[in-house]
């Protein structure tokens, strides 16, 4: 893995595939968020950005699923997504048309309630990766806010 960016808002880290043109990417991120009511709101926050962020020119949808997500002890949405990006850039002059596979954990911070953050796991290549479950979920259990008092 490579650390691909860094600021205060989080880290994203990188790794190639074994095929070539296959990418792997893990981040945690962190944002501002509206104050929200309970954990239905947030789950609409979510929905509405996945929608406002997502570019239909670049990328055709093929299968998404946003639900609020139990287990952490605060409010959390968990997002899965696969779509063609149908514009990835492979090398500095090539671009190609590949899948892209992530798996993501939103959360409302559990101390700075105006406070979101970000747990992602993807990867892009040519066809789908039959692991990125697993490993997914083994990168978002890894990363853990704790409760300061």
């Amino acid at each position: 893995w490579h650390l691909v960016n860094y600021s205060p808002a989080g880290m994203e880290f990188a790794r190639r595939g074994a095929v070539l043109g296959e990418t792997f990417a893990a981040q945690v991120l962190m944002f501002p968020i509206p104050s929200t009511n309970d954990s239905n709101d947030f789950l609409s926050f979510i929905k509405s950005g996945f929608k406002q962020n997502s570019n239909s020119t670049r990328y055709e949808e093929i299968e998404s699923n946003i639900k609020l997500s139990e287990g952490r002890g605060y409010t959390c949405v968990s997002v899965k997504f696969t779509t063609k990006d149908q514009n990835a850039q492979t090398s500095p002059t090539r671009r190609e048309s590949l899948l892209l596979q992530a798996e993501s954990l939103y959360c409302v911070h559990p101390v700075e309630q105006e406070t979101g953050f970000s747990i992602m796991y993807s990867h892009r290549g040519k066809s789908l990766y039959p692991n990125l479950s697993v490993e997914a979920q083994a990168f978002i259990s890894g990363v853990q806010v704790p409760e300061i008092d």
